[in-house]
């Protein structure tokens, strides 16, 4: 007993006790994406012509190939409504139809974006820069979300249909940026045409990390919904994110779920995982340069001094992050219902 509790405590079986633990939270976390997949059962499965988008909006970098966007529609018993859902950096999961049927049940036609699909990833959480230069971010969900509201409402049955958006996690900052007006400004580049007027929006534990001294919003009702505890996407940045909005034309609100995490509402239970962490990439920009909120560490307003901004700011944070239900996947739901019946019914 000695020799085993000796053995314990020495340094070596420390660094082999921790290097196997994060083996299995690895492999932990690969079963989850496995055990939890998008259940397509009962959905109309859509192929919309759409883009793929690199580099810096407005630059030489600036690419845009075309794709094939898939989109699952779930309908309701009429077409007074429909929500189109974003997914976060881990893809499609269960979650995702269970928003789907929720809001169907609810009388409010729903369609799940594949964004992730149309561009051949997976999950991007291991490597975001990486993803990014295969149009795996924000932007481009926005404007996947834009051409697949525009794609309805072309359509003789949807041309007076309300719509809305929920997204998860960076999904849930797609919500966000969805009222930016450079990203419409993109997509009427991109397409020719103006995209449609949205009515709701619900981000739930999303990304409040990016600013600029320049922008406006647009005064589309918009919901964050934040866990207390989340140590990925920080519900402080977010609270700081509402008056930011508001005072520059947009319509935000916020609740804070007590003692909830990242994924709150996810289809396992909560524990650490080793992906990147952005907690820390709160960042201005002001003009040609950008600013780190952390460090007050400035950057060139450039692609490539995004890129090591948020190589520099991700790598200061090297605990992962805590992530899943507290043993109810369902959280969050009858906020963002209720929200939902209130915009949109």
């Amino acid at each position: 007993m000695n020799l085993l509790n000796n053995l314990s405590h020495s340094k070596p079986f420390r660094l082999f006790y921790r290097a196997a633990a994060a083996v299995l939270i690895a492999f932990a976390g690969s079963l989850h994406a496995q055990d939890n997949p998008f259940d397509k059962k009962g959905f109309e499965r859509l192929e919309i012509p759409a883009n793929k988008c690199t580099g810096f909006y407005n630059t030489p970098s600036w690419k845009c190939d075309a794709i094939t966007l898939p989109a699952y529609l779930l309908k309701a018993s009429d077409r007074g409504a429909l929500v189109f859902i974003s997914h976060g950096s881990q893809g499609l999961d269960k979650r995702h139809g269970d928003y789907a049927r929720h809001l169907v049940t609810n009388g409010i036609n729903a369609v799940v974006i594949g964004h992730w699909e149309a561009r051949g990833l997976g999950k991007i959480q291991d490597d975001y820069d990486k993803a990014r230069k295969q149009g795996g971010d924000s932007p481009n969900q926005v404007l996947d979300v834009l051409v697949a509201m525009d794609y309805f409402k072309s359509l003789p049955d949807w041309s007076s249909t309300k719509m809305g958006q929920i997204g998860e996690s960076m999904g849930g900052t797609t919500a966000m940026n969805l009222t930016r007006p450079w990203l419409r400004r993109a997509y009427a580049g991109l397409y020719g045409k103006q995209p449609p007027q949205i009515q709701a929006l619900a981000a739930l534990y999303g990304g409040c990390t990016e600013r600029d001294t320049n922008e406006g919003f647009l005064p589309f009702s918009l919901m964050f919904l934040h866990g207390e505890d989340d140590d990925d996407t920080l519900a402080s940045d977010c609270q700081e994110q509402v008056p930011w909005m508001n005072g520059r034309g947009g319509r935000a609100q916020i609740t804070i779920l007590p003692g909830q995490l990242h994924d709150f509402d996810a289809p396992y239970r909560a524990a650490r995982w080793r992906v990147q962490n952005p907690a820390k990439c709160a960042n201005l920009r002001d003009g040609a340069e950008f600013t780190l909120k952390i460090n007050g560490a400035k950057y060139p307003g450039t692609a490539e001094g995004y890129a090591q901004m948020r190589k520099d700011c991700i790598a200061m944070t090297r605990t992962g992050v805590m992530s899943g239900n507290n043993g109810d996947p369902k959280t969050g739901y009858s906020e963002w219902m209720a929200f939902f019946r209130k915009e949109l019914l």
